[in-house]
């Protein structure tokens, strides 16, 4: 693990496991800021390939990562894993009285990887990372704010990654002229249930 211009000694990560690791790391910060506005980024390793145990397996006792051995079996546990890390963070903005004034989104990158089938709806659906279709690009965006946003609220509309950081500039009232235009269409007006034109097509 690299952090603050070096990696951690080996002592503070031999046997654990990393998104463990940064969910630490991410809930000592917000304690440390809870008196302040910030900003949390996390881009989590599980579910990417080479699939492995977690450890809520017990072969996790005696994986050896450096071998790079992947296997698909352990990806359901990998989901599962990471959908408990995210929430520990949930309940640390809750332990700190934040949750309610904070904006949490939750997505994916890209589409599954292709080895991995899913049941979906009662059908199998194969991954397509890497690929243009739907199965590349049609990823979940879960976003949680509960002054705003009303729990179950399912929204049809296109969102792309460049719109993130119109989003976050409109949210902040950051100006970002000096980028010239941009690819983004932030969506910020959406959460807030104001007047808002998405994107009519991702490109």
């Amino acid at each position: 693990v690299y952090q603050d211009g070096a990696f951690l000694p080996e002592q503070q990560t031999l046997g654990l496991y990393g998104d463990d690791v940064f969910t630490d790391y991410i809930n000592t910060f917000i304690d440390s800021n809870r008196n302040n506005n910030f900003f949390v980024y996390y881009a989590p390793t599980a579910v990417h390939s080479p699939f492995g145990p977690t450890p809520d397996d017990p072969e996790f006792a005696t994986w050896d990562p450096k071998a790079k051995i992947s296997d698909v079996r352990f990806f359901p546990s990998m989901v599962r894993h990471l959908d408990w890390n995210i929430g520990r963070i949930i309940s640390k903005l809750k332990e700190t009285g934040l949750y309610n004034n904070t904006i949490v989104a939750v997505t994916g990158d890209n589409g599954t990887p292709k080895e991995i089938v899913s049941l979906f709806n009662g059908a199998l659906f194969q991954g397509g990372k890497g690929s243009t279709k739907e199965a590349g690009v049609h990823v979940p965006l879960f976003i949680t704010w509960p002054n705003y946003i009303a729990p179950g609220t399912v929204n049809g509309n296109l969102v792309d990654f460049p719109d993130f950081m119109n989003t976050f500039a409109e949210m902040t009232a950051t100006d970002i002229s000096s980028f010239g235009q941009t690819d983004g269409v932030s969506f910020y007006r959406q959460l807030t249930n104001e007047l808002y034109t998405p994107r009519s097509y991702s490109y």
